[in-house]
């Protein structure tokens, strides 16, 4: 409270000879609520300022007057839920991407895409000042969206799979240099956080270095109407085919089909990583990681602890596999300022990637055995378990 209203609410009515008048910027609110005797107070100084209204009353009983009553619809509103309260509710329920228990499978799936590509083009609207953010989202619905097309391969069938999937794929490359942007100057600040023998002035330079970069692709975006166009025309034929997918009602079998595909192919990406470790077979391996994580995602509403775990395992590996290809892109661009004699950047920060690198592959390498062979027998029983809710209800 500030001093003035702290003086102003000590004023003895004794010494002043009448009550203190309230001003309307605090009047009447009582721990958070507004009260109905500062809604007296307002109405006898409106009266006193002019002609009463026709039945209007000149008063109210003292009792009620001094009562400390409060009137609900006029309380303070309740504070807008915080992202991280969203986040938790939206978990809470199986959120929008998920198949809904006993729902007629085709119909299911496709709400399921329409909703993502609808997100899709809402997010592609806000390109302007937040483009990264924009371009990230739409990214994301797209990989959702694929997931589910690899799930429902078998059903679909090799031609409309290939055309389905080609046609969001080669869409959102045209953006994947502004991705790879972003996600450089990133890695550059998560860098800077370890713990390591490079000094500030080495990170400092590589920031300005790739936000320069960055700032000219964004500048070519904003050019890039054609390519717009296009991602605008994949979003729009993709949610207008979506419905029309020849899909069985049961999903049972589809589902488990598609599983066990995506498990089969994420243990051969880990069997080429193992004998091969390189940015490209970890890279393949991040890529079945994700869209398995998404085919489990869609099970959340009928799925049993072990799948979230095992949901969570999958996110897991599928971020820190992301990190560690970031850092490969990040080698080369510092590899390529040393080689060019860009001041302060040197062979150490080439030596803190390689290590944090080590490290990263390392826990990936572990996690996907765990997920992948410990597991896999385990897998395919949640797998069926969880199918069988997908079942519609008989009439």
């Amino acid at each position: 409270m500030s001093g003035t209203e702290s003086n102003r609410n000590d004023v003895n009515p004794s010494e002043t000879g009448k009550q203190p008048q309230q001003k309307n910027s605090d009047l009447g609110l009582r721990d958070g609520q507004l009260t109905l005797e500062s809604l007296d107070a307002e109405r006898k100084r409106s009266q006193r300022a002019g002609q009463p209204s026709k039945g209007q009353s000149r008063g109210r009983p003292k009792a009620l007057s001094q009562s400390r009553r409060t009137i609900p619809e006029l309380s303070v509103p309740t504070p807008r839920p915080t992202a991280a309260t969203r986040k938790s509710s939206s978990k809470a329920k199986g959120g929008a991407f998920a198949f809904r228990q006993g729902k007629p499978f085709q119909a299911d799936l496709g709400r399921i895409v329409s909703r993502q590509l609808d997100k899709a083009l809402r997010d592609l609207c806000r390109l302007g000042a937040t483009a990264d953010e924009a371009i990230h989202n739409v990214r994301k619905r797209f990989k959702r969206v694929r997931a589910v097309l690899r799930l429902v391969r078998g059903e679909l069938g090799a031609g409309l799979y290939r055309k389905e999937n080609e046609s969001l794929r080669d869409a959102a490359a045209a953006f994947s240099e502004v991705r790879n942007a972003r996600v450089l100057v990133d890695a550059v600040e998560k860098l800077r956080r370890r713990d390591g023998d490079v000094p500030p002035a080495a990170f400092d330079a590589l920031s300005r270095f790739l936000k320069a970069r960055q700032r000219d692709i964004h500048d070519r975006l904003a050019r890039n109407v054609e390519a717009m166009d296009d991602l605008r025309e994949a979003i729009e034929r993709g949610r207008s085919r979506a419905t029309e997918w020849p899909l069985p009602g049961d999903g049972r079998r589809a589902v488990r089909r598609g599983l066990r595909r995506s498990c089969k192919a994420g243990s051969k990406a880990l069997d080429e990583a193992e004998k091969e470790t390189t940015s490209e077979t970890l890279h393949e391996c991040r890529k079945q990681a994700k869209y398995l994580y998404h085919q489990v995602q869609l099970l959340q509403r009928v799925g049993s602890p072990d799948l979230v775990r095992l949901a969570e395992q999958l996110h897991e590996l599928e971020e820190k596999l992301g990190d560690d290809h970031d850092l490969g892109m990040l080698r080369v661009e510092v590899a390529a300022c040393v080689a060019g004699g860009l001041p302060d950047v040197n062979e150490r920060v080439l030596a803190l990637i390689d290590e944090w690198r080590k490290e990263l592959q390392t826990h990936c390498l572990g996690l996907a055995q765990k997920i992948y062979r410990e597991d896999a027998a385990a897998l395919r029983h949640r797998f069926r378990d969880c199918s069988k809710q997908l079942a519609p209800k008989k009439r």
